[in-house]
């Protein structure tokens, strides 16, 4: 596979994700895109997919969630013919669209361009990032995931989506990953 771009966001001194975009001789239908993060991610998206199932005793136990990528659209294409791509089902909603991202576009493009109701919703910006990749079961075990994303991209292209992808990640990272700490404080004055 010829590399064409590669991302990386790294906190702390350490790569928490990484994606390399490349064309491959093997793979004409599209461009490569494999993505290799650290468990925390994935753990993170496991545990939106996590639901409580019944056992025969009565007791529950939690399972994540999960199903074929393939079903949600026809842009990913496992590398193999006989591969299939897994994701973890969110089983609460994922409020990203304020921020440009979508996380509920399992199998499509990874940039899309949405109606006017949408650009209303994203300040007059209507380009939305699908950071649903990162529900994929195994990003974080081994090499990653690999899969095709199907189409005609330009160099220029594949340039252009790797810089949508970097911010859109740093947002998603900021916003639902990086630990917060508030302290919510309520004083009281007695009126005399």
């Amino acid at each position: 596979m010829e590399n064409i771009e590669n991302l990386a966001l790294n906190k702390g001194g350490e790569t928490s994700l990484q994606i390399s975009l490349g064309r491959s001789p093997r793979h004409p239908e599209g461009i490569v895109v494999a993505i290799k993060t650290l468990p925390h991610i994935e753990a993170y998206m496991r545990a939106l997919s996590t639901v409580e199932v019944a056992n025969p005793d009565g007791s529950g136990v939690e399972e994540p969630q999960m199903s074929s990528a393939l079903s949600g659209g026809r842009a990913w294409m496992p590398l193999s013919r006989e591969g299939d791509l897994r994701v973890y089902v969110l089983q609460q909603p994922f409020h990203g669209l304020r921020d440009g991202i979508r996380m509920d576009q399992v199998g499509r493009p990874l940039v899309s361009y949405g109606s006017r109701d949408e650009a209303e919703v994203l300040g007059g910006n209507s380009k939305t990032v699908n950071l649903s990749f990162l529900r994929l079961v195994g990003i974080s075990e081994g090499a990653g995931v690999s899969f095709v994303l199907r189409g005609v991209y330009s160099n220029d292209q594949i340039r252009g989506l790797k810089d949508d992808l970097l911010e859109a990640i740093k947002k998603f990272y900021v916003q639902y990953l990086k630990p917060i700490s508030l302290t919510v404080q309520v004083s009281t004055q007695e009126i005399s």
